[in-house]
């Protein structure tokens, strides 16, 4: 009897703990549609999101991300990446789902949401991501050379690619593919597994660019 007891009470304490700690998780697909002066060119990237909400003093959520920046290979040996954070937003890659669904812009973390990505929402059904929530955009003059890096505007790539460049669309879907965090390894050989380090080899004082702020953790994350 005391061990029937037992059993029921860390049964109803694991049940009420996983509710108020629930934990949700899903593999999503991001594509980027361009328009080129070839025509039509397409990148996708698969990433696998976890949530779990916890002990985290600035936000009572937890995350583990699976993901690396979606590569697009175009005319004339050129090369886009779109990039998998923000300046204000590390987690941009595992928000962008839910707040392409509800149309809102920033960093959301929202318990319903996630439940609602992760237990209702149908896989393979595009979701458009509005024009606010594009991912950061980067080229590479030399893609042996991280020092060669260019960050590109969303709305105005002419400036780096050229006449006839602009993005047709941006979508993200849930999906049953894997994450690879391997094959944009293959591409940028230095690209390192620590999200920290600058990519930048040299970083002066006085620089205050776009690019000197850019980390390695910004093109790949993978767990720990």
């Amino acid at each position: 009897m005391a061990t029937v007891v037992i059993a029921t009470a860390v049964s109803m304490l694991y049940i009420t703990y996983r509710h108020l700690y629930p934990t949700f998780s899903w593999n999503q697909k991001l594509t980027v549609q361009l328009n080129t002066p070839n025509g039509e060119f397409t990148g996708s990237s698969v990433s696998h999101i976890t949530w779990r909400k916890g002990f985290n003093l600035s936000t009572d959520w937890n995350h583990t991300f699976e993901a690396e920046a979606l590569h697009i290979e175009l005319p004339d040996d050129k090369h886009l990446f779109a990039l998998i954070t923000l300046p204000l937003n590390q987690e941009y890659i595992g928000t962008l789902l839910p707040a392409s669904l509800a149309n809102k812009e920033g960093r959301v973390l929202d318990d319903q949401l996630f439940r609602f990505v992760a237990t209702e929402l149908a896989p393979g059904k595009p979701v458009r991501v509005p024009s606010y929530q594009w991912p950061r955009l980067v080229t590479f003059e030399d893609l042996r050379n991280k020092d060669s890096v260019h960050l590109i505007e969303s709305n105005d790539i002419t400036k780096v690619l050229g006449k006839g460049y602009s993005i047709k669309s941006v979508t993200i879907e849930l999906t049953g593919d894997q994450p690879s965090t391997n094959s944009l390894r293959k591409v940028l050989t230095w690209l390192r597994p620590e999200p920290e380090p600058a990519l930048l080899s040299r970083l002066a004082p006085t620089d205050f660019s776009a690019e000197a702020n850019l980390r390695h953790g910004d093109f790949l994350r993978k767990p720990r």
